[in-house]
């Protein structure tokens, strides 16, 4: 019987690692066509949509797709108070995301001047419309694949990945090959393909669970998911800072060359990623039950994400050049510049997010905001310095160092809770 189970949780973790890759398909898929049939300039419009959908998502979360994440643990055996957890969760995203969405259009002048130097370029419309519509439709799939992953429901998990992916693919056909329409045309099939299905599977969800807010999973999303939002918007923009700070120091042009490579190297950010929404869920119930009896199985766990994301980056920087010179055409050669000290700064994340799961664990999320407003900080002192003295690869580097401080601090922290190596 617990061979059975065993080879159960195997397949299921082998088949949501496999899905965690669907993104990477699209991304090395349609990277040459992209390249091909957009400038620098307007790929560099593509990574300021990428950049600020990024951020607007947090934002639009305001943690409590995130809080949902975790207190499922704490309700997912009654299934009444699952199902009023649901319904709050939804119905608190609808009220906050409608609200915001409107303060983003009333103010719409004032946010597009202030965040894009290139507003002459990157007009409100469509692009800033659509960077305010699409991370509604971003911030459900996160919470649609929570739920589905925690349940066990591999074949409706499955379904949301691959039908976002197939529809995705088809908009950008239509969008950017048959309509020629460059950026623009990106952008808005990406946002009606990904809002197609959203909307298909939150309509599911408000027929099966209903819209109401229960007050007391209300108070309990905004106590865990509050601490949460602060960081997750702070993170959202240190996650994007070095193409904020690169469209800011150079133009969109110098924005979409480092954008290739930043797509080249989430590569390991989807390796990573993929490996995490698979284990995590197993590594958060251990530390549930019991971290010190299940310690053993903990750390064999997060060793092999951390070994395996190692040996993806090792991989990445030793191909790169060759997938370069394959995907794109010599406008975009200077990415071969930035791609390894992307990819090694990403390992300094991996480590600080496995260790942030104490946090999490002893209920600390507040710790959370405090160290990214350190890493926001350290990134823009370093980056503006070290411009000065070596161009826009300063920014690069920048990231590379704050990247490994930031590992110390977390270590710091968390052992300060609760001490485990």
């Amino acid at each position: 019987m617990s061979n059975v189970k065993i080879n159960k949780n195997l397949k299921s973790t082998l088949v949501y690692t496999l899905l965690g890759f669907l993104p990477l398909t699209f991304a090395i898929f349609f990277t040459p066509i992209y390249l091909k049939y957009l400038s620098p300039e307007e790929y560099g419009k593509l990574n300021v949509f990428y950049v600020y959908t990024g951020v607007l998502a947090s934002v639009y979360s305001l943690g409590i797709s995130q809080a949902f994440g975790f207190l499922y643990w704490d309700f997912y055996k009654d299934k009444n108070q699952l199902k009023k957890l649901m319904s709050t969760t939804i119905s608190m995203l609808m009220i906050s995301q409608t609200i915001l969405f409107f303060v983003g259009f009333v103010f719409k002048n004032f946010f597009i001047n202030i965040i894009v130097k290139s507003s002459d370029d990157f007009t409100f419309y469509p692009f800033g419309l659509l960077v305010l519509i699409y991370p509604i439709f971003a911030v459900f799939y996160e919470l649609f694949l929570y739920f589905f992953r925690n349940e066990g429901k591999l074949k409706i998990y499955s379904l949301l990945n691959v039908s976002s992916l197939v529809f995705l693919t088809i908009g950008s056909v239509i969008g950017v090959i048959i309509l020629n329409l460059k950026a623009e045309g990106a952008i808005v099939s990406r946002t009606i393909a990904y809002g197609l299905i959203i909307t298909s599977f939150l309509i599911y969800f408000i027929i099966k669970y209903g819209l109401r807010i229960d007050k007391e999973k209300a108070i309990l999303l905004i106590k865990f998911g509050l601490p949460l939002v602060i960081s997750s918007i702070i993170g959202g923009v240190v996650y994007n800072l070095d193409r904020i700070m690169i469209e800011r120091f150079s133009d969109l042009s110098q924005l979409g060359i480092y954008g290739l490579a930043v797509v080249i190297v989430s590569v390991i950010e989807i390796w990573f990623n993929a490996l995490n929404n698979a284990f995590s869920p197993m590594v958060f119930k251990l530390m549930k039950d019991d971290i010190k009896l299940n310690a053993k199985k903990i750390r064999v766990i997060m060793h092999v994400i951390i070994i395996a994301v190692l040996i993806g980056v090792v991989l990445l920087i030793f191909i790169s050049k060759p997938i370069l010179t394959l995907i794109s055409n010599d406008n975009y050669n200077k990415a071969i510049t930035f791609i390894p000290l992307v990819a090694i700064s990403f390992v300094g994340r991996v480590f600080s997010a496995l260790k942030s799961y104490i946090f999490y664990k002893e209920s600390k999320t507040k710790i959370l905001p405090l160290i990214q407003i350190v890493n926001l900080l350290l990134i823009i002192i370093f980056s503006y310095i070290l411009n000065i003295f070596i161009g826009i690869i300063g920014v690069v580097y920048s990231i590379l160092i704050v990247r490994n401080i930031e590992i110390f601090i977390v270590k710091y922290i968390a052992d300060k809770y609760l001490y485990f190596n």
